[in-house]
């Protein structure tokens, strides 16, 4: 992909305005030869290939198992408001397993932006109070980064493409991550106001969800995903500080990514887009 659609994709893509996204043929479901096979695991990434597995099955909440018996008001204050890459990754789980109640919210058969999807899952009634208090706070940050997609440099974007085909090279999440650490370590992006938060962002939701959502229930186009959550929160990185200062880069760079690959979910698993 060549780096102008790779920037376009980044900006309007995961700040989801609504366009449509001329973007090769990644803008439809991946066909059965793109799809990576996985083994059938459940939401800690351990194997379990004794049961049948149900795609589409709904689940109530999505923390990790040591908080999931916490009633909501205690886990509300032990986590606090702020967004963290756990909360991208309770995120995307519930959108994986109750893709087809979102799916019923939007509209049909057309390409639907991540604020979009993230609106719709709040009405879904098997998505826990829990994980809607996150979804809350992403879409209200997504809607204030709007507002300074516009903004961003052209060299800042000209960096951002850089770091995504650099990124893209690599098959593996770990791979990826260990890319994104050595181009944070080498100093070479500190003067692009918020990338360097972006990719350190990017980093930690890709090893939070490496055994979760990047190896959920069903077969999805990884590398997409995966490319698609970095994307997000660099922009989402850049963006929020250009909107609130470089203490809103790292709520921003997780709204972006929850942005931008909660779209990404639905239209890989719809075939929608």
């Amino acid at each position: 992909m060549s780096s102008s659609k790779t920037n376009l994709i980044l900006i309007l893509g995961v700040l989801a305005v609504g366009l449509c996204l001329a973007c090769d043929s990644e803008t439809t479901g991946p066909s059965r030869s793109d799809l990576d096979p996985v083994d059938p695991v459940d939401w800690d990434g351990h194997k379990d290939s004794s049961r049948e597995t149900d795609p589409w099955e709904p689940v109530s909440d999505a923390p990790s198992r040591d908080s999931r018996d916490m009633d909501f008001d205690a886990r509300n204050d032990l986590l606090g408001p702020e967004l963290g890459p756990h909360d991208h990754t309770i995120i995307m789980q519930a959108i994986m397993s109750n893709v087809q109640a979102i799916a019923a919210r939007l509209p049909q058969n057309q390409e639907s932006s991540g604020l979009q999807v993230l609106r719709a899952a709040l009405g879904v009634p098997a998505i826990g109070r829990y994980t809607k208090s996150r979804i809350r706070l992403v879409v209200n940050e997504l809607a204030r980064l709007e507002q300074a997609q516009c903004e961003i440099p052209d060299e800042t974007l000209q960096a951002m493409g850089e770091v995504l085909d650099r990124i893209d090279a690599y098959p593996t999440v770990a791979g990826k991550a260990d890319a994104l650490q050595d181009m944070i370590e080498s100093g070479r992006y500190d003067a692009y106001a918020g990338l360097t938060q972006g990719m350190t962002t990017g980093t930690a939701i890709l090893l939070d969800g490496e055994k979760t959502i990047y190896r959920p229930r069903v077969l999805l186009n990884f590398k997409r995903l995966v490319q698609q959550d970095v994307a997000g929160a660099i922009a989402g990185a850049i963006t929020g500080g250009i909107v609130a200062g470089p203490p809103g880069a790292g709520v921003g760079a997780i709204a972006g990514a929850a942005g931008a690959s909660g779209s990404d979910l639905v239209g890989q698993l719809t075939g929608w887009w």
